[in-house]
């Protein structure tokens, strides 16, 4: 029985995840500047029917942050860093910032439930474009997932975010 509470758990944490970060960053929520610890942020907060949703991050063509879900007494954290190659190499391929963070907004939406939590997704080529999310470590006794998602734009690596999936317990 632990196990199935435990899973409802999860499920609802991964949907509060996908719908806090469709409404936020890749969606429509206000964004919102905050300081923590004194260094000024970037944030987005949603709250949905079952649960609060708050993403904190610093980011410029790198960076880092870190979503929040809380449901009831129940608390889970996605850690996240990368970005884009230099501005130089975007140049090079005749892209530019914009349009990566653009199509990964789009296949966020796209992909919602599907992408950035326990399951791999590897997306057909859109043109020259290419969205990819994998799993690199699983380890069931802490419990924790380190995965990695990648844009390439013409088979090159413009974009890639590793993130560190956690329940707070």
């Amino acid at each position: 029985m632990e196990g199935q509470v435990y899973n409802v758990v999860m499920r609802d944490n991964e949907k509060l995840l996908t719908d806090g970060l469709l409404a936020g960053y890749a969606g429509k929520t206000a964004l919102e500047k905050v300081v923590r610890g004194g260094f000024p942020l970037d944030a987005s907060h949603f709250s949905g029917s079952n649960g609060t949703y708050y993403d904190e991050w610093i980011a410029n063509m790198t960076g880092g942050g870190q979503e929040i879900v809380e449901i009831g007494e129940s608390r889970f954290t996605r850690v996240y860093a990368g970005g884009t190659i230099g501005l130089d190499e975007l140049q090079k391929l005749g892209i530019t910032k914009k349009d990566v963070t653009g199509y990964l907004k789009q296949k966020l939406q796209e992909l919602a439930e599907k992408t950035r939590l326990y399951d791999e997704c590897h997306s057909n080529a859109d043109g020259e474009w290419k969205y990819d999310y994998r799993i690199v470590l699983r380890n069931e006794e802490i419990p924790l997932t380190v995965s990695e998602e990648q844009i390439t734009h013409r088979d090159i690596v413009v974009f890639v975010h590793v993130f560190l999936l956690c329940p707070v317990s």
